[in-house]
């Protein structure tokens, strides 16, 4: 003070000496020369945001200057008239506010690897439907949900290629994976263009990568022209295979390449999938670290905030994937890609043993316990990184869409267990809370629609189309098919139907047989509203001619549009919305995935009649039997390794 005393502990007004339970020891009073008044509470985390962690202040002497100035000697007092005139108190300064947050909004896209459909609009094949409460089948995942509720989700949101690296292809170009240059190489090596496989692109992980002007024709490089920071952190998993640097290659090589297709900085990045157990088969010493990430993509955003340039943040974790969760908590966390850390990375995300003991407390199966943790280590992941928003006092301005990279029910299937995900966004100046978007959406639409809401000029293709109306209630009329490529196999959804396209070749992934009684049938159409379970194909019923020769007409446009090695100049056409009845499907589905035996795929010959809507609608979906795992969490040791 300006006698030069400290304030005693006994008035502590931060550290609850006076009542104040919210303020404990990790907090400190805070004042300033330019600002000698008590302005709240300060802690790791929350200064200089204007949010102190406590302001309450019932002790009147806070609220007078603190005299934190320079001691000067004493002056001889003034005589003063009898009768001394009124002087007014000082007027306070006004407090100092943080930085002014770019113009443009950031943006953030958080897309988890192999994350599980927990959400009441899941397909059928997802027995997730008790309430969490409830079910410790569910893991809580309170940071996601909060970006549902604080904005919005999408009832029908899917993905245009159900597989880790195709699903990463289609999110930052916006167009379909035939389109890829790499796959369209590939094919036209690979396979001969005629009516044996519809001159189809083959879309599998290796094929789907980026190279040439894919390199260039993606949001991240328009974004970086735009005057955008850049951040890539995460699974890249979409270099070309013959490009494509390996975790031994070294991580320098891994950042230049990254930065090869627009990202101007990469924080805490990963090639692509890891070594199962790698710390115990020595090729590689570290598994998951999501703590790294955080700290490292929080360092970004913080320098890009202090520079006053708008970010876009392309976040994708490497977990719920493998190697297990488990095996990754017994690593010291300050193992990653680049080396060893000379500390362990500091964020708010809880201790991995915290994590692994509350999944531990919810259920005893291992295989359970197992995706609990890894579902709740990535839900902490989120977490800290909206606190670091908040801090920085960009959250609001944050563009935040958080959806899964596939299904998981059906994983690498055109089912809806397959392409269906959980999307959802907040962005505070336009979106409602609570809003549901009902419109069917594809991944490779929010690169449109991220454009349209940052004012940001289109200049490359893209075959998504902007859904940044139906934020502001005014959602589309016309829609394109929603269409799904994997292998030579492509699907259609629009309106209460789905269409499904096999090649004649055979040449899917072959394993969920038992799931689907037409599961080799050519063609296949469903009706998502009576049968979402996809149990009962429609393309052999006289009834639903109609239906079959409009997504017969979709399929040819795109295949004309996508085929190899020309294309053919196709425009997909707008739904039908009367055919198809757009209007009364389903918000959520139920449905039973049953057996039944596998029939060899034969072309439907064109049959004929009008339309009669199906109305048998099936009921459950059966649980899998879980596998056994490791039990108790142990205490994790750091591991010795060179810096």
């Amino acid at each position: 003070l300006s006698d030069g005393s400290e304030i005693s502990d006994q008035l502590d007004v931060c550290n609850g000496a006076i009542g104040l339970a919210e303020c404990d020891d990790s907090y400190a009073y805070y004042a300033t020369r330019s600002f000698p008044y008590f302005s709240g509470c300060f802690g790791p985390g929350n200064y200089p945001s204007v949010t102190p962690a406590c302001t309450v202040n019932p002790k009147p002497a806070y609220n007078k200057p603190t005299g934190c100035t320079t001691p000067t000697p004493a002056t001889p007092p003034t005589p003063s008239p009898p009768t001394p005139t009124p002087v007014s108190p000082p007027t306070p300064p006004t407090p100092p506010t943080p930085p002014t947050p770019a113009t443009k909004p950031n943006i953030m896209i958080f897309m988890p690897d192999d994350m599980g459909f927990y959400w009441d609009e899941a397909p059928p094949g997802y027995d997730y439907t008790t309430p969490l409460a409830a079910d410790p089948k569910k893991p809580p995942l309170p940071f996601i949900d909060s970006i549902r509720t604080d904005g919005a989700y999408f009832s029908r949101a899917y993905t245009a290629g159900p597989k880790c690296a195709p699903s990463r292809f289609g999110l930052v170009t916006g167009r379909y994976c035939s389109k890829g240059l790499e796959a369209r190489r590939i094919a036209a090596i690979k396979y001969k263009s005629n009516g044996d496989w519809l001159g189809r692109t083959y879309i599998e992980v290796p094929n789907t990568k980026l190279t040439g002007t894919d390199l260039t024709d993606n949001i991240q490089t328009v974004l970086l022209a735009d005057g955008y920071e850049t951040i890539h952190s995460g699974k890249w998993h979409i270099f070309p295979t013959a490009m494509e640097p390996t975790y031994l290659t070294g991580y320098n090589q891994l950042v230049t390449d990254i930065q090869g297709s627009g990202f101007s900085k990469v924080a805490g990045a990963y090639v692509s999938n890891m070594e199962e157990k790698g710390a115990t088969d020595g090729k590689i010493t570290w598994m998951h670290n999501l703590e790294w990430m955080v700290n490292s993509s929080l360092t970004e955003i913080n320098a890009a905030v202090k520079a006053k340039k708008p970010f876009f943040l392309h976040m994708t974790p490497t977990g719920p994937h493998h190697p297990k969760t488990y095996d990754s908590f017994q690593l010291d966390d300050r193992l990653t890609p680049s080396g060893r850390l000379s500390e362990s990375p500091a964020t708010t995300m809880r201790p991995r043993t915290e994590i692994w003991n509350t999944a531990d407390l919810a259920t005893k199966n291992n295989a359970l316990k197992e995706t609990l943790a890894a579902h709740m280590y990535v839900d902490d992941c989120l977490g800290a990184m909206i606190t670091g928003l908040k801090a920085a006092n960009v959250y609001d301005n944050t563009i935040v869409i958080v959806l899964m990279d596939h299904g998981m029910a059906s994983k690498s299937q055109l089912y809806e267990g397959g392409t269906r995900i959980m999307q959802a966004i907040r962005y505070p100046p336009l979106v409602s809370p609570g809003s549901v978007i009902k419109s069917p959406v594809s991944n490779i639409d929010i690169v449109p629609t991220i454009l349209d809401l940052t004012s940001v000029p289109l200049n490359f293709p893209v075959d998504g189309v902007s859904w940044a109306a139906d934020l502001t209630g005014s959602p589309r009329t016309n829609s394109i098919p929603i269409i799904s490529e994997m292998v030579l196999d492509r699907s259609a959804v629009a309106g209460r139907y789905k269409y499904i396209s096999r090649s004649p070749i055979n040449e899917h992934a072959e394993t969920l047989l038992g799931m689907y009684p037409a599961y080799d049938d050519c063609e296949q159409l469903y009706d998502l509203v009576t049968d979402p379970a996809e149990q009962k194909n429609l393309a052999t019923d006289t009834n639903f001619a109609i239906q079959l020769g409009i997504f017969r007409e979709y399929l040819e446009c795109h295949d004309k549009a996508t085929s190899v090695p020309s294309q053919v100049a196709c425009t997909l056409p707008s739904v039908a919305n009367e055919i198809l009845d757009v209007g009364t499907i389903a918000d959520a589905s139920t449905g039973t995935v049953s057996s039944s035996k596998i029939v060899q795929c034969n072309p439907v010959v064109n049959p004929t009649s009008s339309p009669v809507p199906d109305t048998a609608a099936p009921t459950a979906l059966p649980t899998p039997s879980p596998t056994s795992a490791p039990t108790g969490m142990p205490t994790i040791a750091p591991t010795a390794v060179p810096t």
